[in-house]
C-alpha cells in the first residue's frame, strides 16, 4: 500500500536539489584542478560531444525548414537517424544544444550531463515514494543514485548511459501503480518508456526485459498472500502494462522504426569470439575476484559497480530485519546478484554479442532503494551482524590492496575507508538519536566515493580525471587541423582526415571518411574490410578511421584532401588529391562480385577504378545491358610488384612465429632494388606492407607503429575482437641508413606476438583509369537537402556509380522514370543509363519513418481518448 504520511514531503526536491548542487560541486572539483572539461578522451570527444553540437545545427536548420534525414557528415554519408538514435539524437535534454553556439558547446555539454545526474535523482525520487516514509532518506537514496559509480562511470564515459538511469525508476513506478491497484493506467510507465523509445531501442530492449523480471517479482510478492484469482489478476495486471506500454512505443516510433531498420543493415555485427558453453555460464576466478575488490572502494578503470558502505550495512540490515515492503527488493538483488555472476546474461543484455555490465543501472537501482530503505526501517545492528559487517569490511579492503598493482595512493583510500568502517556500525545504531547528522554524514560518504572515482592516484582515486580533455582544448584542436584546409566551394568533396576526433566532420560541417557509430552504414563497414582499411587498419570495431591515404580509392570516393603524418605524429601533412573525382562517374563495363573477391587488397582497388563490381544476380543481370566484363584487363593484375626484402630484429626474442618484445622493440625492413615511389606529384606507385595471421598473445591492445601509421592488435579473447589479423598499410614515409632504405615496425614492449608472415608490394597507380572516369562524369552536380542532382551524357549505355553508401532509402529517377537502383562496388550504389542525355536525380527518405509516423497518429489518438475517458470518470465519480 502507498505511503501518504511522508515528512518532508513539500520540501524533498528542493532539499536534494540542494544537497546535489554541493556534492557535484565537490566531486568535480578535481576537473577544476586539473583544468579538465567534462569531455573524455575517448567515447566522449569521439561521439557524445560533436553529437550535441551537431544536434543543435540539425536543430536550427529545421527552423529554416531544412529538415535533413540524409548527412555526408555522417561516415562517407548515412541516415541520420538510424545512425544516431541510438547515441542520443532524440534525447530531449539535447534540445537546449539548440541554443548554444560552437564556440560555447563545452560549457552547455558540461551543464547538460550535470542536469541528467540531477534527472537521474530526481526520477528516484518518484519511484521511492512508496517504499521509504522518511523524506531525508529519500533524498540521501536519490544523491547515492545521481552519483553512484554507474552513472559516473559510464555516465562520464558515454551519456547515453544514462538514460536509462532516468527512465527505469519511473518504468518500474508506473508497474507498481498497476500491481497494487491504484489506477488502471500509470502517466510514470508512459513518460518512461517514451523518452527511453525517444532515446533508442537499445536500452529499451533492456529495460523491457527487466521490467518483465520486476513485474513477475511484483506479482509474486503479492499474490502469494491471496488465496484466489491469482492468474486472473496476473493477466489483467500484464495486459494494462503492455498497453501502456504499446502506446508509449507507438509515439515514440518516428524514431524506433527507423532505428531499427537501421540496425538491420548496421556494422553492428557483434563479437569475433567463440565461446564454449562454460564460458557462457561461469566468469574466470579472476573476474569474481576483481568484482569484490572495488565493491567497496571505486576504481572506475577496474569495476563500474561499487556498493559503499551506505548500501554494504543496509543489505545486512534489510536482510536480516525483514521488512514486508522491502521483500521486492531483496529478491531483485539476490536474483540480480546471480545473474551478474553468469556471462550469457551480459552478452543478452548487449544484442547477444560480447558480455556487457552495462545493465547495471537496474543493480545500482534496487541496491540503492535497499539502502535508503535500510535506514529508514530505524532498526540497530546486533553483535552477530556488526561481526559480519567487519568482517565483509575485512576482505573487500584486503582485496582491494592486493589486486593489480599497488601504489601508495592505495594505501591511503583503504585507510580512509577502513576508520569510517570502524565507526559506522556505532553510527548506524546512533541515527535516530542523531537523526539531523545523518544526512551530512551520508553526503560526506557520497562525496568521498565521488572523489575517489576522479582524483589522482596518489591520493587513493583512479585518476579517470586525467582521461578527460583540457578544458577548452577540443575547439583549439578540431579547429586548428580542420580550418586550415581550403574547401573548394560549389563541389562535393570529401577529406580523408583521422587526425581529429572521429566526429569532428559533425561538429565542423565538412564530408569526411572517419567516423565512430556503432550502428553505421554496414555497407560502409563492409566496404573498408574488404579493401583492408581500417578497420583493419586500427582493428577497433566500427571505427573507420580513413582510406589509409590510398590515391584510387582517394579519386573513387571524391577525397581533395587527405591528412598524413609524420612518425612521431607531432606534426601533420596535407596532401592536395590531384586525381579528384566528382561523386557521379559512369562506366561501360562492370565484373562480378565473384570475380572481385578473388583479387588481393591492391588489385581490387585497381579493379574499381575501372569497372563497377555487382553482386550476381540472373534477374538482375538480364536487366542490365552495359555489358559484363567475362576477363579481368591484364592491368589489374600486374598491378602489385612483390619487393625484395631483409628483415632485422632490435630487441626481440624470436620462437618460431612468436615475438617477445622487450624495451624499443622494433622490426626493422630494409628494401632491396626498391623504386623510390616518393610523394610526387602525382605519386607512381604506393608502398604496401602485408602482415599475416599476427594478433596478440597478451590480454587488452597493443598499437603496433607501422612506419608513420598505425594498427591495433586484440587478443582472441577480447570483448573487441573482430577476427582481423591480416594487414595491409600503405606506408607513406620510410627512411635510409648505409644499408638502404628501410622502414620500421614498433612493438610496444613487454607483450607477446604471433607473426606469419611480411610481404611488402609496390602498387602501381593507374593514373589513365582515373582519367578515363573523370571524363565520364556527370556534369551540374547538386548536392541537396535529401537530394542530389546531375547532368550525363552517355555515348553508350552505361552504369553510374554514386559514393554514397547503399541503403533502402533511396530512389533513383531518370529524366523523372524511377529506375532501380543497384548495390555496386562492395556498398555504393548505381544506376542503368542508356545513350544520350539524362536528368539524374536521387532522393532518400528515412526506411520506417512513414510507418513510424503512421503508428504516432493513431497512438496520440488513443491517449487522447484514453485521458477523456479517465476524466470523465473523474468528474461524474464512476
Amino acid at each position: 500500500m502507498r505511503h501518504t504520511n511522508y515528512k518532508y514531503r513539500e520540501n524533498e526536491y528542493i532539499k536534494f536539489t540542494l544537497w546535489f548542487i554541493l556534492c557535484i560541486v565537490v566531486i568535480l572539483f578535481p576537473f577544476v584542478l586539473h583544468d579538465k572539461s567534462l569531455i573524455q578522451d575517448g567515447d566522449s570527444f569521439n561521439q557524445s560531444f560533436p553529437l550535441f553540437v551537431y544536434i543543435g545545427q540539425w536543430l536550427r536548420a529545421c527552423l529554416r525548414g531544412e529538415i535533413r534525414l540524409f548527412d555526408f557528415r555522417l561516415g562517407l554519408g548515412d541516415d541520420v537517424i538510424h545512425a544516431l538514435n541510438w547515441h542520443g539524437f532524440g534525447d530531449v535534454t539535447q534540445i537546449l544544444s539548440m541554443a548554444v553556439p560552437y564556440r560555447y558547446a563545452e560549457y552547455a555539454y558540461a551543464f547538460v550531463m550535470i542536469l541528467k545526474l540531477w534527472l537521474c535523482g530526481i526520477s528516484f525520487l518518484i519511484y521511492i515514494r512508496r517504499y521509504v516514509r522518511h523524506g531525508e532518506y529519500r533524498v540521501i537514496g536519490a544523491l547515492l543514485y545521481a552519483c553512484s559509480t554507474y552513472a559516473l562511470g559510464w555516465g562520464f564515459n558515454c551519456w547515453m548511459f544514462l538514460a536509462p538511469m532516468m527512465t527505469f525508476p519511473l518504468i518500474l513506478a508506473g508497474i507498481d501503480v498497476i500491481c497494487e491497484e491504484e489506477d488502471n493506467f500509470s502517466n510514470a510507465l508512459l513518460a518512461g518508456l517514451l523518452v527511453q523509445t525517444l532515446n533508442g531501442f537499445y536500452f529499451l530492449y533492456m529495460e523491457t526485459l527487466l521490467a518483465i523480471l520486476y513485474f513477475g517479482v511484483k506479482e509474486y510478492v503479492i499474490l502469494r498472500n491471496k488465496i484466489s484469482d491469482r492468474l486472473k489478476k496476473l493477466i489483467r495486471d500484464g495486459i494494462r502494462i503492455f498497453f501502456v506500454a504499446l502506446l508509449a512505443v507507438s509515439l515514440g516510433a518516428p524514431l524506433l522504426i527507423p532505428s531499427i531498420a537501421g540496425y538491420l543493415q548496421s556494422s553492428r555485427t557483434g563479437s569475433g569470439q567463440v565461446v564454449s558453453i562454460w564460458e557462457m555460464i561461469v566468469y574466470p576466478l579472476d573476474f569474481y575476484r576483481g568484482v569484490l575488490s572495488y565493491l567497496l572502494i571505486p576504481n572506475i578503470y577496474r569495476n563500474i559497480f561499487t556498493l559503499g558502505y551506505l548500501p554494504l550495512i543496509a543489505i545486512i540490515t534489510v536482510f536480516f530485519h525483514r521488512v514486508s515492503r522491502n521483500r521486492v527488493h531483496r529478491y531483485l538483488l539476490l536474483l540480480f546478484s546471480l545473474l551478474y555472476c553468469i556471462p550469457l546474461w551480459g552478452s543478452a543484455m548487449n544484442g547477444f554479442s560480447y558480455h556487457t555490465d552495462r545493465w547495471l543501472f537496474a543493480f545500482t537501482l534496487i541496491i540503492t532503494v535497499l539502502a535508503a530503505s535500510g535506514l529508514d526501517a530505524e532498526t540497530v545492528l546486533s553483535k552477530k551482524e556488526k561481526i559480519l559487517f567487519y568482517l565483509c569490511t575485512c576482505v573487500l579492503i584486503i582485496l582491494y590492496l592486493t589486486d593489480g598493482d599497488y601504489y601508495a595512493g592505495k594505501s591511503l583510500s583503504a585507510l580512509i575507508y577502513g576508520g569510517i568502517g570502524i565507526l559506522l556500525p556505532v553510527a548506524w545504531n546512533q541515527r535516530k538519536k542523531y537523526s539531523r547528522l545523518i544526512l551530512p554524514f551520508a553526503v560526506c560518504l557520497i562525496i568521498l566515493n565521488g572523489l575517489l572515482v576522479f582524483c589522482p592516484r596518489e591520493l587513493g582515486g583512479s585518476g579517470y580525471v586525467f582521461g578527460f580533455k583540457g578544458r577548452g582544448t577540443v575547439k583549439k584542436e578540431i579547429d586548428r587541423q580542420v580550418d586550415s584546409i581550403e574547401e573548394v566551394k560549389g563541389e562535393f568533396e570529401r577529406r580523408d582526415m583521422y587526425a581529429v576526433s572521429l566526429g569532428a566532420s559533425l561538429m565542423k560541417n565538412f564530408y569526411g571518411t572517419t567516423e565512430y557509430f556503432s550502428t553505421l552504414n554496414g555497407n560502409t563497414f563492409e566496404f573498408y574490410r574488404n579493401l583492408c582499411i581500417s578497420p583493419g587498419t586500427f582493428g577497433a570495431t566500427w571505427v573507420l578511421k580513413g582510406l589509409d591515404g590510398r590515391v584510387e580509392l582517394d579519386a573513387l570516393l571524391s577525397v581533395r584532401q587527405v591528412m598524413e603524418y609524420t612518425e612521431d605524429e607531432l606534426e601533420s601533412v596535407y596532401r592536395y588529391n590531384t586525381a579528384y573525382l566528382p561523386m557521379g562517374v559512369t562506366y561501360q563495363s562492370w565484373i562480378s562480385l565473384e570475380q572481385f573477391e578473388q583479387l588481393s587488397p591492391m588489385e581490387k582497388e585497381a579493379a574499381l577504378i575501372k569497372y563497377v563490381v555487382l553482386e550476381e544476380n540472373e534477374e538482375r543481370e538480364s536487366k542490365i545491358s552495359v555489358p559484363k566484363e567475362v576477363e579481368l584487363d591484364q592491368s589489374i593484375l600486374e598491378a602489385d610488384k612483390e619487393e625484395n626484402y631483409t628483415i632485422e630484429l632490435q630487441n626481440i626474442v624470436q620462437d618460431g612465429k612468436m615475438l617477445y618484445a622487450k624495451e624499443d622493440a622494433v622490426i626493422r625492413v630494409y628494401l632491396e632494388d626498391f623504386c623510390d615511389c616518393e610523394r610526387g606529384v602525382p605519386a607512381k606507385s604506393e608502398l604496401y606492407v602485408q602482415l599475416r595471421e599476427m594478433f596478440l598473445l597478451d590480454q587488452g591492445t597493443a598499437d603496433i607503429g607501422v612506419g608513420n601509421k598505425k594498427i591495433q592488435l586484440r587478443n582472441v579473447n577480447d570483448d573487441y575482437y573482430m577476427g582481423v589479423d591480416e594487414f595491409w598499410i600503405n606506408v607513406t614515409e620510410w627512411k635510409s641508413d648505409h644499408r638502404g632504405q628501410y622502414f620500421d615496425i614498433r612493438l610496444p614492449d613487454g607483450k607477446g606476438y604471433s607473426l606469419e608472415e611480411i610481404k611488402v608490394y609496390q602498387h602501381e597507380i593507374n593514373y589513365d583509369a582515373i582519367e578515363e572516369r573523370k571524363e565520364n562524369a556527370l556534369a551540374h552536380l547538386e548536392v541537396g537537402i535529401n537530394r542530389i542532382s546531375g547532368e550525363a551524357d552517355c555515348a553508350e549505355s552505361a552504369l553510374a556509380l554514386f559514393a554514397i553508401p547503399y541503403g533502402e532509402g533511396w530512389k533513383a529517377y531518370v529524366d523523372g522514370a524511377e529506375q532501380p537502383v543497384y548495390k555496386a562496388d562492395i556498398g555504393f550504389l548505381a544506376i542503368e543509363l542508356d545513350e544520350g542525355s539524362h536528368t539524374v536525380v536521387l532522393e532518400y527518405v528515412t526506411p520506417g519513418l512513414i510507418p513510424g509516423c503512421i503508428c504516432a497518429v493513431i497512438s496520440l489518438a488513443a491517449l487522447v481518448i484514453v485521458y477523456g475517458r479517465r476524466r470523465k470518470r473523474r468528474i461524474t465519480g464512476d
